[in-house]
């Protein structure tokens, strides 16, 4: 389950961005402490910062956990949040970040579905947030689990091999993986496991060394 209190400041969990200008008609002498700031937004919510979200405020297993990094990654946009604007030492700061109503019924709506443990349904939403639709192969399968194979047992398709441009991407250190790390969405494919979703952190987790075992989310068996 997720549990965000009302009122919660994400301030030091999600990053945003912000136009951030001195006034032409500045007066300042020395120090500028005038500056103003425009249009902050949060343009998306990265592995760290879902990470963050994930150890704060989920309670559940590896799959719960999993399942919720991915929601607060692809289904969370900046909408769900509210950023105020303070006056500081310096001139505007960004303050206090709370999550707005649109970002609470996400939440709910994910409780909901864990509670029923209709993964399916997660991951319908998730991937149709992410992509814009989500593959009929996952509406087949009506349970799924959080399971290790072996790294033989993976197949990543070259078309979704090529949209990763950075091995490195964003992800953390090696030795600092979370226990549900990598968690590639994958279903059967013959006598292999093909990846659909997951093939940044495939390629940063599997990179870095030789690895014999794997955590990927498919249908159970």
């Amino acid at each position: 389950m997720i549990e965000v209190g009302p009122n919660k400041s994400f301030k030091y969990i999600i990053d945003t961005d912000c136009d951030y200008y001195t006034p032409s008609d500045c007066d300042c002498e020395y120090v500028h402490r005038c500056g103003q700031i425009e249009n902050a937004k949060i343009e998306k919510i990265d592995p760290g910062s879902a990470r963050s979200m994930v150890e704060k405020f989920v309670d559940g297993d590896d799959l719960e956990k999993l399942l919720a990094s991915m929601l607060f990654r692809h289904c969370f946009k900046d909408e769900d949040f509210d950023i105020n604007v303070n006056e500081g030492y310096y001139g505007q700061e960004v303050g206090d970040i709370r999550m707005t109503s649109s970002g609470y019924n996400k939440i709910n709506h994910f409780n909901t579905l864990i509670e029923t443990n209709d993964i399916r349904a997660i991951l319908a939403m998730i991937l149709t947030h992410h992509y814009g639709y989500v593959l009929p192969d996952v509406l087949d399968y009506k349970e799924w689990e959080l399971i290790e194979v072996s790294t033989k047992e993976i197949y990543a398709p070259e078309a979704g091999m090529k949209q990763v441009s950075n091995v490195g991407y964003d992800y953390w250190d090696d030795r600092d993986y979370p226990s549900y790390y990598p968690g590639c969405i994958v279903i059967p494919a013959g006598d292999k496991l093909k990846i659909i979703d997951g093939f940044h952190r495939w390629t940063n987790f599997n990179s870095k060394k030789k690895r014999r075992k794997v955590k990927v989310l498919a249908p159970k068996r």
